[in-house]
Protein backbone atom coordinates (compact mmCIF):
# COMPACT_ATOMS: atom_id res chain seq x y z
CA UNK A 1 0.00 0.00 0.00
CA UNK A 2 2.88 2.77 0.68
CA UNK A 3 3.82 2.30 -3.11
CA UNK A 4 0.38 3.55 -3.93
CA UNK A 5 -0.01 6.84 -5.24
CA UNK A 6 -3.21 7.43 -2.60
CA UNK A 7 -1.91 4.95 0.28
CA UNK A 8 -4.17 2.48 -0.21
CA UNK A 9 -4.68 -0.71 -2.56
CA UNK A 10 -7.18 1.66 -4.63
CA UNK A 11 -4.82 3.57 -5.55
CA UNK A 12 -2.19 3.91 -8.92
CA UNK A 13 1.12 1.83 -8.65
CA UNK A 14 4.21 1.72 -10.59
CA UNK A 15 3.32 4.92 -11.90
CA UNK A 16 7.23 5.00 -12.88
CA UNK A 17 10.24 2.87 -13.29
CA UNK A 18 8.70 -0.68 -11.83
CA UNK A 19 7.99 -2.53 -14.28
CA UNK A 20 6.28 -2.17 -17.69
CA UNK A 21 2.63 -2.29 -18.17
CA UNK A 22 0.78 -3.83 -20.99
CA UNK A 23 -2.09 -1.61 -22.66
CA UNK A 24 -4.79 -2.11 -24.46
CA UNK A 25 -3.00 -0.93 -27.27
CA UNK A 26 -2.76 -2.93 -30.22
CA UNK A 27 -1.62 -2.14 -34.17
CA UNK A 28 -3.52 -3.93 -36.42
CA UNK A 29 -1.70 -5.54 -39.33
CA UNK A 30 -1.99 -4.19 -43.29
CA UNK A 31 -5.54 -5.74 -44.03
CA UNK A 32 -7.13 -4.15 -40.59
CA UNK A 33 -7.08 -7.63 -38.67
CA UNK A 34 -5.54 -7.23 -34.68
CA UNK A 35 -2.47 -8.18 -34.36
CA UNK A 36 -1.94 -11.56 -31.71
CA UNK A 37 1.97 -10.60 -31.74
CA UNK A 38 5.44 -11.83 -33.72
CA UNK A 39 5.59 -15.52 -34.40
CA UNK A 40 4.06 -18.68 -32.97
CA UNK A 41 6.88 -18.74 -29.98
CA UNK A 42 6.18 -14.41 -28.90
CA UNK A 43 2.60 -13.98 -28.83
CA UNK A 44 -0.57 -12.64 -26.45
CA UNK A 45 -3.65 -15.34 -25.63
CA UNK A 46 -5.68 -13.17 -28.43
CA UNK A 47 -6.33 -14.63 -31.57
CA UNK A 48 -4.72 -12.55 -34.39
CA UNK A 49 -2.14 -11.88 -36.99
CA UNK A 50 1.33 -12.49 -36.62
CA UNK A 51 4.14 -10.58 -38.17
CA UNK A 52 4.40 -12.88 -41.18
CA UNK A 53 0.62 -12.01 -41.59
CA UNK A 54 -0.59 -15.55 -40.73
CA UNK A 55 -3.92 -16.51 -38.21
CA UNK A 56 -2.95 -17.44 -34.37
CA UNK A 57 -5.92 -18.75 -32.93
CA UNK A 58 -5.39 -18.05 -29.34
CA UNK A 59 -7.26 -18.95 -26.04
CA UNK A 60 -9.35 -15.61 -26.49
CA UNK A 61 -10.88 -13.46 -28.87
CA UNK A 62 -10.17 -9.53 -29.25
CA UNK A 63 -12.56 -7.76 -27.28
CA UNK A 64 -15.12 -5.17 -28.65
CA UNK A 65 -13.14 -2.17 -30.41
CA UNK A 66 -14.48 0.00 -27.62
CA UNK A 67 -12.19 -1.46 -25.09
CA UNK A 68 -9.03 -1.24 -26.71
CA UNK A 69 -7.01 1.05 -28.92
CA UNK A 70 -6.55 0.49 -32.84
CA UNK A 71 -3.18 1.79 -34.39
CA UNK A 72 -2.62 1.77 -37.92
CA UNK A 73 0.21 -0.11 -39.46
CA UNK A 74 3.88 0.50 -39.73
CA UNK A 75 6.79 -0.85 -40.33
CA UNK A 76 9.07 1.73 -38.17
CA UNK A 77 9.01 2.25 -34.36
CA UNK A 78 9.48 6.14 -35.01
CA UNK A 79 6.41 6.72 -36.77
CA UNK A 80 4.38 9.14 -34.22
CA UNK A 81 1.93 10.07 -36.72
CA UNK A 82 0.22 7.15 -35.65
CA UNK A 83 -0.56 8.36 -32.63
CA UNK A 84 -3.91 8.93 -30.95
CA UNK A 85 -4.54 12.95 -29.34
CA UNK A 86 -5.85 11.48 -25.92
CA UNK A 87 -3.31 8.56 -25.41
CA UNK A 88 -0.03 11.11 -24.86
CA UNK A 89 2.07 9.82 -27.52
CA UNK A 90 1.30 12.67 -30.28
CA UNK A 91 0.38 15.58 -27.43
CA UNK A 92 4.02 15.16 -26.06
CA UNK A 93 5.56 15.52 -29.78
CA UNK A 94 7.99 13.00 -29.33
CA UNK A 95 11.30 13.29 -31.61
CA UNK A 96 14.21 10.36 -31.62
CA UNK A 97 12.58 8.21 -29.20
CA UNK A 98 12.49 10.43 -26.54
CA UNK A 99 9.25 12.22 -24.70
CA UNK A 100 8.90 14.81 -22.62
CA UNK A 101 11.88 14.78 -19.56
CA UNK A 102 13.56 12.08 -21.66
CA UNK A 103 11.03 9.05 -21.42
CA UNK A 104 11.21 6.27 -23.79
CA UNK A 105 9.06 7.28 -26.78
CA UNK A 106 9.26 3.46 -29.05
CA UNK A 107 6.01 3.08 -31.45
CA UNK A 108 4.44 0.09 -32.32
CA UNK A 109 5.81 -1.68 -35.06
CA UNK A 110 5.53 -4.97 -37.36
CA UNK A 111 7.77 -6.79 -35.05
CA UNK A 112 6.09 -5.77 -31.58
CA UNK A 113 2.93 -4.75 -31.77
CA UNK A 114 1.53 -3.93 -28.09
CA UNK A 115 1.88 -1.05 -26.22
CA UNK A 116 3.95 -0.79 -22.97
CA UNK A 117 3.79 1.80 -20.39
CA UNK A 118 5.76 3.51 -17.69
CA UNK A 119 9.25 1.70 -18.38
CA UNK A 120 11.01 -0.57 -15.78
CA UNK A 121 13.74 -0.21 -13.00
CA UNK A 122 16.68 -0.91 -15.67
CA UNK A 123 15.13 2.12 -17.52
CA UNK A 124 16.25 4.50 -14.87
CA UNK A 125 15.89 7.80 -15.93
CA UNK A 126 14.56 7.08 -19.33
CA UNK A 127 11.58 5.39 -17.49
CA UNK A 128 8.41 8.00 -16.60
CA UNK A 129 4.59 8.50 -16.32
CA UNK A 130 5.22 9.57 -19.88
CA UNK A 131 7.29 6.48 -21.35
CA UNK A 132 5.78 4.45 -24.13
CA UNK A 133 7.70 1.49 -25.59
CA UNK A 134 6.70 -2.02 -27.77
CA UNK A 135 6.84 -5.69 -26.92
CA UNK A 136 5.58 -9.11 -28.93
CA UNK A 137 2.48 -9.15 -26.35
CA UNK A 138 3.71 -12.23 -24.13
CA UNK A 139 4.42 -12.64 -20.34
CA UNK A 140 7.85 -12.28 -18.78
CA UNK A 141 9.28 -11.29 -15.32
CA UNK A 142 9.36 -7.56 -16.40
CA UNK A 143 6.37 -7.04 -17.90
CA UNK A 144 2.86 -6.57 -15.58
CA UNK A 145 -0.42 -5.67 -16.62
CA UNK A 146 -3.71 -4.02 -14.47
CA UNK A 147 -7.26 -4.46 -14.34
CA UNK A 148 -9.13 -1.14 -15.30
CA UNK A 149 -12.78 0.09 -14.89
CA UNK A 150 -14.24 1.56 -17.37
CA UNK A 151 -17.23 4.33 -18.46
CA UNK A 152 -19.44 4.29 -20.91
CA UNK A 153 -17.68 7.31 -21.95
CA UNK A 154 -17.32 7.59 -26.16
CA UNK A 155 -13.35 8.11 -26.67
CA UNK A 156 -14.46 11.17 -29.19
CA UNK A 157 -15.79 12.83 -25.99
CA UNK A 158 -12.85 11.33 -24.24
CA UNK A 159 -10.73 13.46 -26.79
CA UNK A 160 -12.70 16.34 -26.58
CA UNK A 161 -12.28 16.21 -22.82
CA UNK A 162 -8.83 16.13 -22.99
CA UNK A 163 -8.71 19.19 -25.36
CA UNK A 164 -10.48 21.11 -23.09
CA UNK A 165 -8.17 20.29 -19.99
CA UNK A 166 -4.72 21.07 -21.61
CA UNK A 167 -6.63 24.67 -22.82
CA UNK A 168 -7.17 25.34 -18.97
CA UNK A 169 -4.02 24.58 -18.21
CA UNK A 170 -2.46 26.86 -21.22
CA UNK A 171 -4.38 29.69 -20.46
CA UNK A 172 -2.48 30.32 -17.54
CA UNK A 173 0.96 30.46 -18.99
CA UNK A 174 2.96 33.93 -18.62
CA UNK A 175 0.62 36.19 -21.03
CA UNK A 176 3.51 37.49 -22.96
CA UNK A 177 3.58 34.00 -24.50
CA UNK A 178 0.25 35.04 -26.28
CA UNK A 179 1.88 38.28 -27.02
CA UNK A 180 2.23 38.41 -31.11
CA UNK A 181 5.52 40.79 -32.64
CA UNK A 182 3.35 41.93 -35.21
CA UNK A 183 -0.41 42.03 -35.49
CA UNK A 184 -2.04 42.32 -38.73
CA UNK A 185 -5.22 42.12 -40.28
CA UNK A 186 -4.60 39.21 -42.99
CA UNK A 187 -1.54 38.21 -44.93
CA UNK A 188 -2.09 41.15 -47.51
CA UNK A 189 -1.66 44.12 -44.88
CA UNK A 190 2.35 42.42 -43.47
CA UNK A 191 5.38 44.83 -44.02
CA UNK A 192 7.06 42.20 -45.44
CA UNK A 193 10.02 44.54 -46.39
CA UNK A 194 10.30 45.32 -42.66
CA UNK A 195 10.63 41.56 -42.18
CA UNK A 196 13.37 41.15 -44.69
CA UNK A 197 15.14 44.09 -43.05
CA UNK A 198 15.41 42.67 -39.85
CA UNK A 199 16.77 39.80 -41.29
CA UNK A 200 13.79 37.26 -41.49
CA UNK A 201 14.69 34.74 -44.08
CA UNK A 202 11.57 32.15 -43.94
CA UNK A 203 8.03 32.31 -43.53
CA UNK A 204 6.02 29.93 -42.07
CA UNK A 205 2.29 29.93 -42.55
CA UNK A 206 -0.71 28.67 -41.50
CA UNK A 207 -2.87 27.38 -44.15
CA UNK A 208 -6.82 27.25 -42.77
CA UNK A 209 -8.02 30.37 -42.29
CA UNK A 210 -4.99 32.17 -42.64
CA UNK A 211 -3.86 31.44 -46.48
CA UNK A 212 -7.19 30.08 -47.31
CA UNK A 213 -10.88 29.36 -45.82
CA UNK A 214 -10.98 26.53 -43.76
CA UNK A 215 -13.87 25.27 -46.38
CA UNK A 216 -12.49 26.27 -49.48
CA UNK A 217 -10.19 23.99 -51.51
CA UNK A 218 -9.48 26.61 -54.13
CA UNK A 219 -6.06 29.31 -54.01
CA UNK A 220 -7.29 33.17 -54.81
CA UNK A 221 -4.90 34.29 -57.69
CA UNK A 222 -4.49 37.34 -54.91
CA UNK A 223 -2.90 34.82 -52.75
CA UNK A 224 -0.79 33.02 -55.86
CA UNK A 225 0.18 36.46 -56.49
CA UNK A 226 1.64 37.70 -53.06
CA UNK A 227 3.32 34.03 -52.50
CA UNK A 228 5.01 34.23 -55.87
CA UNK A 229 6.39 37.37 -54.63
CA UNK A 230 7.86 36.28 -51.68
CA UNK A 231 9.43 33.76 -53.27
CA UNK A 232 11.98 36.29 -54.09
CA UNK A 233 13.06 37.05 -50.94
CA UNK A 234 11.77 34.09 -48.23
CA UNK A 235 11.82 30.54 -48.54
CA UNK A 236 8.06 30.45 -47.44
CA UNK A 237 6.98 27.13 -46.15
CA UNK A 238 2.85 25.67 -45.26
CA UNK A 239 2.83 24.49 -41.14
CA UNK A 240 -1.09 22.98 -40.45
CA UNK A 241 -2.61 20.66 -37.92
CA UNK A 242 -4.91 19.44 -40.70
CA UNK A 243 -4.65 15.64 -41.56
CA UNK A 244 -6.69 16.80 -44.59
CA UNK A 245 -3.36 15.59 -46.95
CA UNK A 246 -5.25 16.32 -50.52
CA UNK A 247 -5.98 19.83 -49.36
CA UNK A 248 -2.70 20.97 -48.12
CA UNK A 249 -0.70 19.06 -51.18
CA UNK A 250 -2.93 20.86 -53.65
CA UNK A 251 -2.11 24.29 -51.96
CA UNK A 252 1.51 23.72 -51.76
CA UNK A 253 1.50 22.21 -55.50
CA UNK A 254 -0.62 25.65 -56.41
CA UNK A 255 1.89 27.64 -54.18
CA UNK A 256 4.85 25.69 -55.31
CA UNK A 257 6.36 25.57 -51.11
CA UNK A 258 6.77 22.68 -49.17
CA UNK A 259 4.43 22.05 -46.67
CA UNK A 260 4.46 20.28 -42.99
CA UNK A 261 1.19 18.72 -42.33
CA UNK A 262 -0.12 17.44 -38.52
CA UNK A 263 2.19 19.87 -37.05
CA UNK A 264 0.62 19.36 -33.42
CA UNK A 265 0.67 22.89 -32.84
CA UNK A 266 1.46 24.70 -30.12
CA UNK A 267 3.91 21.73 -29.54
CA UNK A 268 7.51 22.25 -30.95
CA UNK A 269 7.28 19.12 -33.44
CA UNK A 270 5.80 21.18 -36.75
CA UNK A 271 8.10 24.06 -36.13
CA UNK A 272 11.24 21.64 -35.49
CA UNK A 273 10.13 20.21 -39.18
CA UNK A 274 10.41 23.66 -40.46
CA UNK A 275 13.28 24.45 -39.20
CA UNK A 276 15.12 21.49 -40.45
CA UNK A 277 13.43 22.25 -44.18
CA UNK A 278 15.05 26.37 -43.07
CA UNK A 279 18.51 25.40 -42.52
CA UNK A 280 18.46 29.05 -40.38
CA UNK A 281 18.52 30.18 -37.10
CA UNK A 282 14.75 30.67 -35.45
CA UNK A 283 15.59 34.11 -34.79
CA UNK A 284 15.20 34.16 -39.11
CA UNK A 285 12.04 32.68 -39.39
CA UNK A 286 8.66 34.37 -39.01
CA UNK A 287 5.30 32.61 -38.28
CA UNK A 288 2.36 33.68 -39.61
CA UNK A 289 -1.57 32.55 -38.22
CA UNK A 290 -4.78 33.28 -36.98
CA UNK A 291 -4.72 31.74 -33.87
CA UNK A 292 -2.87 32.76 -30.76
CA UNK A 293 -3.20 28.64 -28.72
CA UNK A 294 -1.52 27.27 -31.86
CA UNK A 295 0.64 29.25 -34.05
CA UNK A 296 1.24 32.42 -31.91
CA UNK A 297 1.90 29.98 -28.44
CA UNK A 298 3.81 27.23 -30.21
CA UNK A 299 6.13 30.29 -32.22
CA UNK A 300 6.62 31.59 -29.11
CA UNK A 301 8.03 28.86 -27.37
CA UNK A 302 10.34 27.88 -30.47
CA UNK A 303 12.00 31.74 -30.33
CA UNK A 304 10.16 32.56 -33.88
CA UNK A 305 9.36 35.78 -34.70
CA UNK A 306 5.70 35.51 -35.18
CA UNK A 307 2.76 37.55 -36.35
CA UNK A 308 -1.31 37.01 -35.40
CA UNK A 309 -3.89 37.96 -38.57
CA UNK A 310 -7.42 38.13 -38.38
CA UNK A 311 -9.30 34.38 -39.62
CA UNK A 312 -10.45 34.87 -43.16
CA UNK A 313 -13.54 33.27 -41.91
CA UNK A 314 -16.14 32.16 -39.12
CA UNK A 315 -16.50 28.80 -40.51
CA UNK A 316 -14.08 26.78 -38.37
CA UNK A 317 -13.97 23.27 -36.47
CA UNK A 318 -16.16 22.81 -33.28
CA UNK A 319 -12.49 22.66 -31.18
CA UNK A 320 -11.31 25.74 -32.77
CA UNK A 321 -14.51 27.74 -31.83
CA UNK A 322 -13.50 26.94 -28.16
CA UNK A 323 -9.96 27.76 -28.90
CA UNK A 324 -11.81 31.21 -29.85
CA UNK A 325 -13.62 31.37 -27.08
CA UNK A 326 -10.33 30.95 -25.13
CA UNK A 327 -8.79 33.85 -26.93
CA UNK A 328 -11.20 36.26 -25.69
CA UNK A 329 -10.26 35.75 -22.22
CA UNK A 330 -6.34 36.27 -23.56
CA UNK A 331 -7.07 39.07 -25.46
CA UNK A 332 -8.56 40.66 -21.70
CA UNK A 333 -5.19 39.91 -20.26
CA UNK A 334 -3.66 41.60 -23.20
CA UNK A 335 -5.09 44.04 -23.18
CA UNK A 336 -4.94 45.33 -19.55
CA UNK A 337 -1.19 44.25 -20.00
CA UNK A 338 -0.32 45.72 -23.53
CA UNK A 339 -3.43 47.63 -24.74
CA UNK A 340 -3.49 45.14 -27.40
CA UNK A 341 -6.96 44.43 -28.15
CA UNK A 342 -8.34 42.46 -31.09
CA UNK A 343 -8.67 44.52 -34.26
CA UNK A 344 -6.21 47.06 -33.23
CA UNK A 345 -2.75 46.04 -35.78
CA UNK A 346 0.48 46.84 -35.03
CA UNK A 347 3.79 46.32 -36.56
Amino acid sequence: QSASTTGNVSGVYDMSGGSWEYMMGNMVYSNGKPMSGNSKSYYSAFTGILSNGTLFTGKYAFPSKRYYDKYSYGTSDAEYTRGKLGDATVEMAPTNYRSWYADYAYFVDGSYPWFLRGGYYGNDAYAGTLHFYYNYGYAFVSLSARAVALGALDRQYERHIFHIVFVCVIIYMEVHMYKADMYQKDIFSINYKKLKEMGIKVLVFDLDNTIIEKKKNVVDDKVKELFKRLKKDFKVIIISNTWNRKKIEYVSKELDIEYIMNARKPFKYGYNKAKELSNTSVRNICMIGDQLLTDILGAKKMGYYCCLVDPIHQSELILTKFNRLIEYFIFKRLNKKYNIRRGSYYD
